[in-house]
């Protein structure tokens, strides 16, 4: 041990010296943790193209959280999509909340993230980039099988520079429609042979195609084309009323409860590894990777198929809401109604868009682990789902989170329609909304009543976010008068619709009623639809915020 020798009287510009040194290092180590847990909304907001490429990042600041805080910016990098990632390491500190990084070396693949320094506090996701110089290869496709209104195909993608590949079907009008996309996770060791069910089709010819990208090149390599010609049958196919993971996040080895109910199968399956289930039940999965569970129920109007996904962190992707359609159907309705849900996405950026829409049943507490559909979008593109919950394997009416996991958030739109066959369809339109969008604690909005009951039906929904919601309803006659009031709790990502009579238990409506909503705490977007009992032409109407 070194000797410490005797310390003489400081002189008095040595002792202030000392005092602003000391105060100066005590701000530095005091800087106060906020009382948010997570960084909200860790987000993309553009890139450039060309090497070495350039991406920008932002973020909102947690709960309680100081103009100064410092923010860390760390990164992990691998060779490519099916190689594991280093340790993250911190790259850049910042009080900011917007921050651009640089992909400065080729053929890689980097993941980001953002936390409060010295803190617990950090952003539930990460961001995934590359920086490949050379496209993937093709990928490869066949026929495995077909049966009565299904194809059962199989999908090879041979090299891991592939971020995902997007399997498209076309039908008699020959134009290629995005049905699935199969992320690096799902393809990943390459080579592996995927096999995927295309259900509910309606006797006739189709073509298939996939074709693989990396954000590097954002080029699409496309894989051979396919065609098969598929009978049909008159049996009505199973239903799958929900299919949802819990927690939809885990530790490598952790428990992860699938659970599910369906109706009209014979019988049901799970893949990786699961095997044969019942038609409705739950099973326990201890994913090692982020994976994706497909269940498969198979009746005698053929197979139908809905897919959740399990992260397993640390996240690959980030997995936040962007934007919610509040209400989505595909449906028998009053009066011979028949309504469905078509669903519009554009990119509005000039890099890849891809992520998830997740669906959450009505009257069930939801999570990012219920059942979705992948997109995946070209700069500037815009894509249709015609029938998005047909996509998603489902049937029954509920809401449609927008969860980007790579490039920009799309702008998105939804018809609800009613489908009256060869004469035509009459719909509503809807656009995404998000969560700054919600009624939150202290606000109120209001809803409006038809004038006429006699020729128009009236209901009464809502979804709440991630926190719940306690609501407040109030409802008035049309000179003001209160007839009925009520404050009701709702669990998390919850939905609800019911006709306007039932929700408030029996009132009796004649007309140009007001409905006043409340919150009390928590969050959710509250609404309403109109329909017209002669044409089952529907309208819906957003609670806003009031001033």
């Amino acid at each position: 041990m070194k000797a410490m020798g005797r310390v003489g009287l400081l002189s008095p510009v040595t002792r202030i010296s000392l005092v602003l040194a000391l105060l100066v290092a005590g701000a530095a180590a005091a800087q106060p943790c906020p009382p948010g847990t997570t960084i909200p909304n860790f987000r993309f907001v553009n890139s450039s193209q060309d090497f070495p490429r350039q991406v920008t990042y932002a973020w909102d600041a947690p709960s309680g959280a100081a103009a100064d805080t410092t923010y860390q910016v760390l990164r992990a990098v691998a060779g490519d999509y099916c190689s594991p990632f280093s340790a993250f390491t911190v790259i850049a500190e910042t009080t900011s909340r917007i921050h651009t990084v640089t992909l400065e070396t080729a053929d890689r693949v980097y993941q980001f993230w953002v936390r409060v320094k010295d803190c617990d506090v950090s952003a539930p996701g990460s961001w995934l980039d590359d920086s490949f110089v050379v496209p993937p290869s093709p990928p490869v496709i066949a026929i495995s099988g077909t049966a009565a209104n299904q194809v059962t195909l199989s999908l090879t993608q041979g090299d891991s520079r592939t971020a995902a590949v997007v399997l498209e079907r076309a039908g008699a009008d020959g134009y290629f429609r995005q049905i699935d996309t199969k992320y690096f996770y799902d393809i990943c060791p390459a080579g592996t042979v995927l096999s995927e069910i295309d259900f509910g089709l309606a006797p006739g010819t189709y073509s298939y195609r996939a074709w693989a990208f990396n954000q590097g090149t954002t080029q699409q390599i496309y894989s051979n084309t396919v065609t098969v010609t598929v009978s049909g049958s008159s049996a009505e196919l199973p239903i799958v009323n929900f299919y949802s993971a819990s927690p939809a996040s885990v530790a490598p080895g952790e428990a992860a409860t699938l659970s599910w109910s369906t109706t009209g199968g014979d019988s049901a399956s799970i893949d990786q590894g699961v095997g044969p289930v019942p038609t409705s039940g739950s099973v326990v999965v201890h994913p090692m990777t982020t994976t994706t569970y497909t269940l498969t129920v198979t009746g005698l109007g053929g197979a139908t198929v809905s897919r959740v996904q399990v992260i397993v962190t640390p996240s690959p992707l980030p997995g936040e809401v962007a934007a919610t359609i509040v209400t989505v159907v595909s449906s028998p309705g009053l009066n011979g109604a028949f309504y469905r849900t078509a669903v519009q996405l554009s990119n509005p950026s000039g890099s890849l868009a891809f992520g998830r829409l997740v669906y959450h049943p009505k009257e069930r507490s939801g999570s990012a682990g219920d059942s979705f559909v992948r997109y995946t979008l070209q700069p500037r593109q815009t894509l249709q789902f015609p029938n998005v919950l047909g996509l998603i394997g489902t049937t029954g009416n509920g809401s449609l989170d927008v969860v980007p996991e790579g490039g920009a958030t799309p702008v998105i739109r939804a018809r609800v329609y009613n489908d009256a066959g060869s004469l035509g369809t009459t719909g509503v339109t809807e656009y995404g909304l998000p969560p700054g969008d919600a009624l939150s604690g202290g606000d109120s909005g209001v809803l409006l009543a038809p004038s006429d009951f006699q020729k128009f039906r009236f209901s009464v929904g809502l979804r709440t976010l991630d926190s719940g919601a306690t609501l407040t309803f109030t409802l008035r006659d049309a000179y003001g008068s209160e007839l009925k009031k009520f404050t009701q709790n709702y669990p998390a990502t919850y939905y609800i619709q019911r006709s306007a009579a039932e929700f408030f238990e029996g009132i009796t409506f004649t007309g140009d009623e007001s409905v006043t909503v409340t919150v009390t705490s928590g969050s959710a977007f509250v609404y309403a639809t109109v329909a017209d009992n002669i044409t089952n032409d529907p309208a819906i109407q957003i609670a806003r915020r009031l001033p």
